[in-house]
């Protein structure tokens, strides 16, 4: 006896009609007739009374309506749990970000996930690239915001491109600079802030060190990271050179484009795809928010 057999004795059991009932289960008369048939062998017993005019339950027939609903029940109720306890296994996230432009972004993105996964379990990991890097090669962490390259020969993993960040002029409101839609790289003049290594990717920290060795040290203030030099560039200590995604920016600060310096794509590396679709819907939303915004 299986379930599939019950399922289709109780349906002919609510019709007595064996055409409704393969009507109901989207099987073959036959079909349904065999199954019925094989369950009756199995028991030893008649279900039904079968005439060329109607079909009637017998008193082994009427018994089993209700072990066969209790036992369709709780097997189905088997599955509701396995599914739950198997889904449990999946909906943890691990977010990997830098700084709090990545949070930030982060925030933006897990609010749409929540919509279409509501018991998603999300953590973010907030620490240095070569850290990060280690906490997704073990798996730790599922997903990471980062610069493509940047991790190339620390991780085996893959990236997808979110977006290509133009590297802007970042200063306060107050600035020389700030009433201006455009810069030449001539014009980065006067002070200027320049973010510790280990805070930013290679890429990023190559064109910032290539314009502090062009000024006088006096001109050149240091942020211990990325957080702290947004925070000198309010406080007037000079403009800051940094990447900018279009989608998260402070509201008291400007950005204006420089002409001549190569974008830097700015995307996810993720080590494993595999049976998430958590993961997969988290990338599929970050791509559609990026799409929409340029």
């Amino acid at each position: 006896m299986n379930t599939f057999q019950l399922e289709c004795f109780l349906a002919v059991a609510e019709y007595l009609n064996f055409t409704k009932a393969s009507e109901r289960i989207q099987l073959t008369q036959p079909a349904i007739s065999n199954q019925i048939k094989n369950l009756e062998s199995e028991l030893g017993v008649k279900l039904f009374l079968r005439t060329s005019r109607d079909v009637q339950l017998t008193k082994a027939g009427t018994q089993l309506i209700e072990e066969a609903k209790n036992i369709l029940g709780s097997f189905n109720n088997i599955k509701r749990r396995i599914k739950e306890t198997d889904d449990e296994r999946t909906i943890s996230l691990g977010i990997g970000c830098h700084n709090q432009i990545e949070v930030d972004l982060t925030a933006i993105l897990l609010k749409e996930l929540l919509k279409s996964i509501p018991k998603v379990q999300a953590s973010i990991k907030f620490m240095p690239f070569k850290h990060m890097a280690n906490l997704l090669d073990d798996e730790s962490l599922q997903v990471m915001f980062g610069y493509k390259d940047t991790l190339k020969n620390s991780i085996q993993g893959e990236y997808i491109h979110l977006v290509s960040c133009p590297l802007v002029c970042i200063c306060n409101e107050e600035h020389e600079f700030a009433e201006k839609k455009i810069l030449d790289q001539t014009e980065l003049t006067g002070k200027t802030i320049l973010c510790e290594p280990h805070s930013i990717p290679q890429p990023i920290f190559k064109y910032q060190s290539e314009l502090a060795l062009s000024k006088e040290m006096a001109d050149v203030t240091i942020g211990a990271g990325v957080e702290s030099s947004f925070a000198l560039a309010k406080a007037g200590f000079g403009f800051l050179l940094f990447p900018d995604n279009g989608f998260v920016r402070e509201p008291d600060l400007k950005y204006i484009p420089v002409r001549g310096l190569s974008p830097i794509s700015f995307g996810l590396y993720y080590k494993n795809l595999k049976d998430n679709h958590v993961l997969k819907s988290f990338i599929e939303i970050a791509k559609k928010s990026f799409n929409e915004q340029g």
